[in-house]
C-alpha cells in the first residue's frame, strides 16, 4: 500500500532572465514524495509552486555558472568572478578575469576560471582563485575562443581545451598545482570536456566524436556522437561508474570509461549535461527550453519547460538537488537560467 510522505523536498532556483540574476524560493514543499512498502520513493510532478525571491542584476558569461556540493556557495563569471552564499549575498569580486568558464570546488576552498594572457590578450589561460580571491596560479593554455575547462570536485586534476595558433585543438590534463601531465592534438576545437577523480578525460571536438583517455593520456575509447549541430557535452560519474554524452540531436548516452553501454534516453536536443556529486542524479539542459532530471539508471524523474526559455545552454547540479541553468531567449539576447534546487 502506498501513502504520501510528509517531509517532501523545499526547492530553490536561481533564474537568469535577460540580464537579470533572480532568486526564486522553492515552494515544492508541495511535490510529495509516494512510498510504498518496499520503501521505494518515487518524485511526483503535481501542485508545484515556485515563487520570486531575489534578482540581481548583471549579464552572465556562458558555463559561467558553478555551484559547491550542497549549495552554500555559487560562483558566477561575467567578465569578472563573484562569488556568492545561497541568500544571494556577495562574499568577494574578482575583477578582469575574463573568460567564459568558472568552477568552485566542491567545499568552496578555490575557484577555477578561464582567463587570459593581459600581456597578450589574445592568449587563453586557467587561473586558480582562493577562496578569497587571490590567485595561486596561473597557466596559459592556447587562444582565446570557446573551449572546454573541467575541474574535479576536489581540484585534483584540470582538463582544459585550447587552440593552438595553427588552429589545431589540443587537450590538456592540468594536476592540482598546475603542472602540465599531459598534452593530445584533436582535429577539431575541443569545447567540451569532462575529468574524473583518478584522471580519467572525456572530450567532445567538433569532429562529431567522442574521447576517453586515461590519466596517463591513454585514449581508450572512441565514439561517433554525429551532433555536429549541438553541444557534444559531456560528464563523468563520480563514481567512475559511468560517462555521459549526447549524440544525434536526441539521445542520453551512458558508456563505461572502457565502452560498454548501459542505457540510452530520449531526451531531445541536448545541450548541457551535469551529475551530481553524490551520483544520483542527473540534469539536462535542451535547445528546446526543457530542464530534464534524470536518475543515474537513466530514469526520467522529470521534464520541465523554463519559461522564456528558447536554449537552456548550461546546467550545474549539486549533491542536494541543487540545479543551475543558463538559458538564451533564442532572439539575440543572452538569457542564462540557474537553477537550485535543496533537500
Amino acid at each position: 500500500m502506498k501513502k504520501l510522505m510528509k517531509n517532501s523536498k523545499a526547492h530553490i532556483f536561481f533564474i537568469v532572465l535577460g540580464f537579470n540574476l533572480v532568486m526564486i524560493g522553492g515552494c515544492l514543499s508541495q511535490i510529495p514524495f509516494e512510498e510504498d512498502d518496499s520503501s521505494h520513493s518515487e518524485l511526483l510532478e503535481e501542485e508545484q509552486c515556485i515563487t520570486p525571491l531575489k534578482r540581481l542584476s548583471m549579464s552572465v558569461a556562458p558555463n559561467g555558472i558553478s555551484t559547491t556540493s550542497d549549495g552554500s556557495l555559487f560562483a558566477v563569471t561575467t567578465g569578472s568572478i563573484f562569488l556568492f552564499n545561497n541568500e544571494a549575498e556577495l562574499l568577494w569580486t574578482k575583477k578582469g578575469i575574463g573568460g567564459n568558464n568558472t568552477y568552485i570546488l566542491s567545499n568552496g576552498s578555490a575557484v577555477l576560471a578561464e582567463s587570459y594572457n593581459h600581456e597578450e590578450p589574445w592568449k587563453s589561460t586557467i587561473v586558480k582563485l582562493d577562496s578569497q580571491g587571490n590567485t595561486l596560479w596561473e597557466r596559459q593554455t592556447g587562444l582565446i575562443g570557446f573551449d572546454g575547462l573541467a575541474v574535479t570536485p576536489d581540484g585534483s586534476f584540470v582538463a582544459v581545451g585550447a587552440t593552438a595558433a595553427v588552429k589545431k585543438g589540443h587537450l590538456m590534463l592540468f594536476d592540482g598545482d598546475g603542472n602540465r601531465l599531459w598534452d593530445h592534438q584533436i582535429d577539431g576545437r575541443i569545447e567540451t570536456v569532462a575529468v574524473s577523480v583518478t584522471g580519467y578525460v572525456v572530450a567532445g571536438p567538433r569532429n562529431k566524436h567522442i574521447y576517453v583517455y586515461d590519466v596517463s593520456g591513454q585514449q581508450i575509447f572512441d565514439y561517433p556522437a554525429n551532433s555536429s549541430y549541438d553541444s557534444q557535452d559531456t560528464a563523468i560519474a563520480p563514481d567512475e561508474q559511468f560517462f555521459l554524452f549526447g549524440s544525434e540531436h536526441a539521445y542520453l548516452n551512458c558508456y563505461t570509461l572502457h565502452g560498454k553501454l548501459l542505457w540510452q534516453s530520449k531526451v531531445g536536443p541536448l545541450c548541457n549535461i551535469r551529475i551530481s556529486e553524490n551520483g544520483e542524479y542527473i540534469v539536462v539542459g535542451t535547445s528546446s527550453s526543457a530542464l530534464i532530471l534524470l536518475d543515474r539508471n537513466g530514469t526520467i524523474l522529470w521534464k520541465k519547460k523554463v519559461t522564456d526559455a528558447f536554449f537552456i545552454e548550461e546546467v550545474a547540479i549539486s549533491a542536494k538537488l541543487c540545479v543551475y541553468c543558463h538559458k538564451c531567449t533564442g532572439r539575440g539576447i543572452p538569457s542564462p537560467a540557474v537553477h537550485i534546487c535543496l533537500q
